[in-house]
């Protein structure tokens, strides 16, 4: 009540006087007008109040008018009782900087001031708040007014306006009974009187009382009259109109807009249908507005006066006094006594002027432009005026809501029959009290009362029920505006909602049950990807970080994976925590490959097919965790590689003189190294390769011949040794006794000496050959027999010595080739290469694939071998077996994991050093690993040896297994066995 009596105050008015309220609101959108000689929408409404009592945006205020809330200015006209409300939605450029400077003043101001609750929440922007405010600002006008004159644009409604229109209308729809009985509580509580129309009466007991009826009908039951105004009507064929033509094509123009607007309006539902008899539908109390019956048109059209005519109805008084000075001055020249030469010059003058003026534009010409600028200028003077004057007068009088509820309470004459009364109008304090109650609502504006921040309290404290009410009404203002207003939000805000729900699902496809942060982040990083190409407007970035608070929901609820790296660089693909979990009442875990695994220990999910120390067998194993699971217990699975034949090599006790021991053990040693003797060397054969070794690729286990020698070199050499080594017998000899023996060989030997047979060389004779002589009974041949069969067996003969000459000339091929093989002493090496998926092969040198076996070898191929630094890593041939797919992504490495060595059976010794140079991940550093060989190794003659090799190799100063490189070039060419590994040595 407080505020109620401040707006009587203010304005001085009594508080039973009645009023009649008028809202003039400016729906030209957000755009300023270019053109300067257009009429503005601020000067046509004071044009229709008729006195200057507005201002515009963010100025100071005229004197007796106030501003409501915002942008809404309300004026009372105290001599016809007449308040007028205005709102214009334009936002000139300057207004348009101070609105976003004083934004980002209280932006920082809410920034600095996080201590407050809700500080810290986004504010809208200035172009919301523009939006909102125009809302409610129509919704106030169509709730408390009786006439509302909308200032239309060129293009009239809108579809922004109609909408705005159609949410509006919908909104009272919903709490209209809400605000009616809030209303009725409000006058209750503040003692002023409530009008009769109020309250619903089905049967009036008197005249008086169904006079009563047709009252006021307060905010929530009014339906004000609309009548509109389109301003700066370009006018087509502006050339063509003249004085009489131009009312006519202004009348036409007119009713074709209004029929134009009274179907957009109709389509919208904002106008009742029209009957199947013509006429117009009833209306109803929830309906925002309506319109006149009548001849009388609702829309008023404002020309766009043309430049030149504008000029000329600016120019046509002072025209007109310089036609009217002419006829003065020619009396003045013509009856005044002036000299003859005199007058003469001054008639000649005369008349040349008026000879040009002539020559110009006819005056009738003139004076038709004038009056047709002047008539264009009466649309918005005298014409104005009276369409502002009926309308004002019909909505007191001539209310079509009230003709309709006035025609239901008296006797069942047509509507027209009716005598039409002055419909009573609220007084000032009804209408203040109403205009309160409406700013609590619609601009959540609080009003002290008696100690109290809120009189809503006050209120609820006098009636319970009015709680609910109150509720209701927010909630329904709060939905309305902000979904209108927020239109573009409602929309991301659902487009969003649904892009996120997909990418959320794409962010759990293919999504292993554990998974480490890295993919996490990847994962989500995708689905952001995707969203961000996918999402627009306002609510895009609130709901990406929804997705992203719901992804990282998702990871740390049941979905982090053990973090634990493998050594092969992999992570453990269990469950955070694993090993501490309580078992359930499975054994294991099942993975994505569906084995079930214990959940004790790490596990990637990885398996690798490797074979064992001595190569003949494969077995699948896990990917290793530890150095000692990696390089000695999965070793230690496999049964054949120790027996009677195959033994371990002690490589500390190994000397050329005494030769190799073996450890007298039935498991591999824990070394990350095994030398192991296979057996002897004719368990190679160079012909068939590695027999019975599982996982060699076609023709990739020959080894490569190493020729060491040959056996002539040998057996000089041994002579030459030999010669040069006296013996025990020869050193303790004299001549004198070599001359008794000498003498003794021609003597006698002694009675009962043992007599020594003596070489002594048989003299060759002739024999002849016994083709000379004929065999016994038989005839012999004459020469002419021999001539006669000469002939017949001269071709047989021929062809029998070809023949024989050709298989001679083979045989003593194979024989000087198998000479030739048998006087070289040969070695064999080999160099295998194992891949994780189990394929192995043998190289010849710089990670080439041994294909040709012994046949494609050089003959000084193994001397190449051992003067060659092997890559640790090369490219498995897995990579190139599928030619449209892994061609161009080959990722698959086989890592250098044994060494085979065949050492002759002769005087030749084979030693052994293996050196590994490795260069550290993600440094520039390399480091020498000698493998456990601190000498070097003799192997002895006529054996087959394998050395293994570590699979994860270890800094030799701090015993730590060496990270492999996730980069696959750069793994290539990180690590090499050194050349130098194998010697050979001649015994003698």
């Amino acid at each position: 009540m407080d505020e109620i009596n401040r707006l009587l105050q203010t304005f001085a008015i009594e508080e039973d006087r009645p009023l009649t309220i008028v809202s003039i609101f400016a729906c030209h959108g957000f755009r300023q007008e270019p053109d300067q000689h257009q009429l503005k929408y601020l000067d046509l409404a004071n044009q229709l109040v008729g006195k200057d009592v507005f201002a515009p945006r963010l100025k100071t205020l005229k004197l007796h008018t106030l501003r409501i809330a915002d942008d809404l200015q309300f004026y009372l006209d105290k001599e016809s009782n007449i308040g007028y409300f205005y709102y214009d939605s334009q936002v000139s450029i300057q207004d348009w900087a101070t609105l976003f400077a004083q934004q980002q003043v209280n932006a920082d101001s809410h920034a600095e001031d996080s201590s407050k609750p809700g500080k810290g929440a986004k504010d809208n922007t200035v172009m919301d708040n523009l939006r909102s405010n125009r809302m409610r600002s129509l919704l106030l006008m169509f709730l408390v007014s009786h006439l509302v004159i909308p200032i239309l644009p060129p293009t009239l409604l809108s579809s922004d306006l109609l909408s705005i229109l159609v949410i509006l209308q919908q909104a009272k729809t919903e709490f209209h009974t809400h605000l009616l009985q809030f209303q009725m509580h409000c006058w209750k509580h503040w003692n002023i009187p409530v009008p009769s129309s109020m309250f619903e009466r089905r049967e009036a007991e008197s005249r008086r009382d169904r006079e009563r009826l047709t009252g006021w009908w307060g905010p929530a039951r009014g339906v004000p009259l609309i009548a509109c105004i389109a301003a700066n009507v370009s006018m087509p064929s502006m050339e063509n109109l003249n004085r009489s033509s131009l009312p006519v094509f202004m009348t036409k123009l007119q009713e074709a807009l209004q029929n134009k607007v009274k179907h957009l309006l109709r389509a919208a539902q904002l106008l009742p249908p029209v009957l199947q008899d013509g006429s117009n539908g009833n209306i109803e109390f929830r309906s925002l507005f309506c319109l006149a019956s009548g001849p009388y048109p609702f829309l008023h059209l404002i020309p766009n006066i043309p430049l030149h005519l504008q000029s000329l109805l600016d120019n046509g008084n002072k025209d007109a006094l310089f036609d009217k000075s002419m006829p003065d001055l020619d009396h003045f020249f013509t009856s005044a006594d002036l000299p003859p030469r005199v007058r003469k010059l001054v008639s000649l003058t005369h008349r040349d002027q008026h000879s040009n003026s002539n020559n110009a534009s006819t005056a009738a010409e003139q004076t038709s432009d004038q009056a047709l600028a002047s008539l264009l200028a009466d649309y918005q003077g005298k014409q104005l005026h009276h369409f502002m004057s009926h309308w004002v007068k019909m909505a007191k009088q001539r209310n079509p809501l009230h003709i309709q509820i006035l025609a239901q309470h008296t006797s069942r004459r047509p509507p027209q029959e009716i005598k039409h009364t002055n419909i009573p109008q609220p007084t000032a304090l009804q209408f203040f009290s109403v205009l309160v109650t409406l700013l609590s609502f619609i601009y959540n504006h609080t009003f002290a009362e008696a100690d109290h921040e809120d009189f809503r309290k006050l209120i609820v404290a006098d009636a319970r029920n009015t709680k609910g009410m109150i509720q209701q009404i927010e909630v329904i203002l709060r939905k309305k505006i902000r979904n209108t207003v927020e239109i573009e939000k409602v929309f991301s805000r659902s487009h969003s909602s649904e892009i996120m729900q997909r990418c959320k699902d794409l962010y759990l496809q293919d999504t292993p049950p554990y998974y480490t942060e890295g993919y996490h982040q990847r994962k989500m990083e995708s689905v952001t990807r995707l969203y961000r190409s996918t999402t627009r407007g306002a609510a895009a970035e609130e709901y990406l970080h929804r997705l992203e608070r719901e992804c990282d929901f998702l990871w740390k609820q049941d979905r982090q994976s053990c973090e634990a790296h493998s050594l092969t660089g992999k992570v453990c693909q269990l469950k955070l925590d694993h090993a501490s979990a309580v078992p359930s009442k499975k054994k294991g875990e099942m993975l994505d490959n569906h084995l079930l695994v214990d959940t004790k220990k790490h596990n990637t999910g990885y398996t690798f097919v490797h074979a064992c120390t001595c190569g003949k067998t494969q077995m699948a194993r896990e990917d290793p965790f530890d150095l000692q699971d990696a390089n000695v217990e999965f070793y230690r699975r496999f049964a054949c590689c120790l027996n009677a034949a195959q033994r371990v090599v002690d490589r500390t006790a190994g000397q050329p003189d005494h030769g190799l021991e073996y450890l007298a053990t039935r498991d591999i040693p824990a070394t990350d190294t095994v030398l192991l003797h296979l057996g002897p060397a004719s368990l190679y054969r160079n012909a068939v390769g590695l027999e019975r070794y599982e996982g060699f690729t076609a023709e990739t286990n020959y080894l490569v011949p190493w020729i060491l020698s040959t056996v002539p070199e040998l057996k000089i050499r041994k002579s030459i040794a030999t010669i040069s080594t006296p013996s025990p017998l020869s050193k303790g000899s004299s001549p004198t006794n070599k001359t008794a023996t000498k003498k003794q060989d021609h003597e006698w030997p002694a009675l009962g000496a043992q007599v020594q047979a003596t070489e002594k060389s048989i003299a060759q004779r002739h024999v002849a050959p016994l083709d000379a002589f004929p065999a016994l009974g038989s005839m012999p041949v004459s020469h002419e027999t021999k001539a006669q069969q000469e002939p017949a067996t001269t071709a047989i003969s021929a062809n029998a010595i070809h023949h024989r000459s050709t298989k001679r000339d083979k045989r003593e091929k194979w024989e000087a080739k198998r000479s030739r093989q048998e006087n070289k002493v040969r070695g064999f090496l080999g160099a295998e290469y194992e891949c994780p998926k189990g394929h192995r092969f043998l190289s010849c040198g710089d990670g080439r694939i041994c294909k040709l076996g012994h046949k494609g070898h050089p003959k000084e191929h193994g001397k190449y071998f051992v003067q060659q630094d092997l890559p640790l890593y090369v490219l498995c041939p897995c990579n190139f077996a599928d030619y449209g797919h892994a061609t161009m992504n080959p990722d698959i490495l086989a890592q250098l994991q044994r060494l085979y060595i065949v050492t002759p059976d002769a005087d030749i010794t084979i030693s052994m050093k293996p050196k590994i140079m490795m260069k550290v991940p993600d440094s520039d550093k390399s480091i020498e690993i000698d493998l456990g060989f601190q000498e070097r190794v003799v192997l002895p003659r006529n054996g087959l040896f394998v050395l293994r090799l570590p699979f994860i190799y270890r800094h030799p100063a701090t015993n730590e297994p060496i990270p492999v490189d996730p980069n696959i070039q750069q793994r290539l060419t990180s690590a090499v066995l050194q050349k130098d590994c194998f010697r050979m040595e001649y015994l003698c």
